[in-house]
Order: structure tokens, then C-alpha cells, then sequence
């Protein structure tokens, strides 16, 4: 599982360097991209974090983070493409 405070404290690099798709995290650095960092969007457990990550094919990427299971258990899925907004 990747900690918020091993990337803290750990040697300096960038978030994009420390976590891979589909890594465990724990619920402070779920959180950390859920308060600190502003959303793009959020619904439940599912949120894509602040700016975009990447410009592919006219849309914008995000880093995203899920939670599932119980208890609940956070996951980094990667920089993907925006998901729709529910109506």
C-alpha cells in the first residue's frame, strides 16, 4: 500500500512517480486529493483530482482515485479522461 506519509517523507518526487495505476492507497492520501486538492469531480468515492494530468485527443486527463469494498479500500486508477457529471 502507498502512504501519504512514505511520499512525504520519502525521497523528493513527484506524485505521478510515486503511484501507478491501480496501487493501493491508504485513506489520508485518498483524502489529500479529495480536500486539499481541488476536484474535477467527486461523486461518493470516485474523484478525479485538481488540473489535468495529460491532453489526449482534444480532452483533458485527471489523475483518479476509487474507493470500494468494506472497508473501504482506495485505489489510484491512473490519469484518465473526464468522467460525465451525473444529471
Amino acid at each position: 500500500m502507498k502512504t501519504y506519509q512514505a511520499w512525504e517523507d520519502g525521497p523528493a518526487m513527484s506524485i505521478l512517480e510515486y503511484l501507478k495505476p491501480m496501487d493501493e492507497v491508504d485513506e489520508e492520501m485518498f483524502l489529500h486529493f479529495a480536500e486539499v486538492v481541488p476536484t474535477h469531480y467527486h461523486v461518493g468515492d470516485l474523484m478525479q483530482s485538481g488540473e489535468a494530468d495529460k491532453y489526449i485527443r482534444g480532452r483533458y486527463h485527471y489523475m483518479t482515485f476509487a474507493g470500494y469494498g468494506e472497508p473501504t479500500r482506495y485505489y489510484y486508477l491512473g490519469i484518465l479522461p473526464p468522467f460525465k457529471k451525473p444529471k
